[in-house]
């Protein structure tokens, strides 16, 4: 990740995030917040990190200090003191020089299966009972442009490690829920996942038959990842991430929405790779 926010400061200053419509927050709950900050050359003064409401009420506050050189975390526990469910995180100070910073995340310590979903979404999503989860997602499986595809090695691991997406919405994507936590959040809900790949093909581009040996790799790594044995590359990277077990993944769909002669060779080629690795598996 190599976009962050710099903050050139000349007395008081505040930034603030509003979430969706508002963060809900309850009083008494725990939330965890975490930012990376350094200062290129000085910066001298205070800084907090607050969660107010629509009033500006604080709900939770802390100093974040030891900013140097370096990046370096300030991770904290904030404890609601009040409630709102339009409540916002404002990072706020006053002092003089350059502060960058990154990374910035409040979650809430109550959360929903081992996916870590908000309750309220994890909860609607489990009460219809889904049989199947497909995932990622539409026009993110293909991107406006190639470059632009859902990658799903870029999704996994730590979550600074991860390579973000600029995406047809117009904002980039961090990959919070990546392809893990997408395998989870199926084996949260009881649910089948069926991952669909991208097959070279975009909004505006589509990848000749003979170029197309790379998505052939990723779809049968994707595979490995899912339920591959420890032992196998992507199975140990698997367990690193927190999931020795296979997933069990049964279901892949190459490709979303597409169409053209190109794409039927793609599919045939990706096709053909899949069923001659992994027989088992229903495209």
């Amino acid at each position: 990740n190599r976009k962050f926010l710099s903050v050139t400061a000349d007395g008081s200053f505040s930034l603030a995030n509003n979430g969706f419509w508002g963060m809900n927050i309850v009083q008494g709950e725990k939330y965890d917040f975490s930012i990376a900050l350094r200062t290129p050359t000085s910066y001298k003064g205070s800084l907090k990190a607050k969660i107010v409401d629509s009033n500006n009420k604080i709900l939770a506050e802390m100093e974040l200090k030891s900013v140097t050189g370096e990046w370096k975390y300030t991770k904290a526990t904030l404890s609601a003191k009040g409630s709102a469910t339009d409540a916002r995180l404002v990072i706020e100070g006053n002092g003089k020089g350059e502060l960058c910073m990154d990374m910035i995340s409040l979650m809430p310590q109550k959360r929903w299966g081992k996916s870590g979903m908000r309750t309220d979404l994890g909860e609607a999503l489990k009460a219809l009972r889904p049989t199947f989860f497909r995932f990622p997602g539409g026009c993110w499986v293909e991107g406006e442009e190639i470059a632009q595809r859902y990658q799903w090695k870029n999704t996994i691991g730590p979550m600074d490690c991860r390579i973000p997406l600029w995406n047809i919405w117009g904002y980039n994507a961090t990959h919070g829920i990546g392809y893990h936590e997408y395998l989870q959040l199926a084996k949260d809900l009881g649910a089948e996942p069926l991952f669909c790949i991208n097959a070279g093909v975009s909004h505006k581009e589509v990848i000749p038959s003979d170029q197309i040996d790379q998505w052939i790799q990723d779809a049968l790594d994707a595979i490995e990842y899912a339920n591959g044995p420890v032992t196998s590359v992507w199975g140990a990277a698997r367990a690193r991430n927190g999931h020795p077990e296979p997933f069990n993944m049964k279901y892949i769909e190459v490709g979303n929405e597409n169409f053209g002669s190109v794409y039927f060779r793609n599919f045939e080629l990706i096709s053909n790779a899949i069923k001659a690795r992994y027989p088992e598996m229903q495209i």
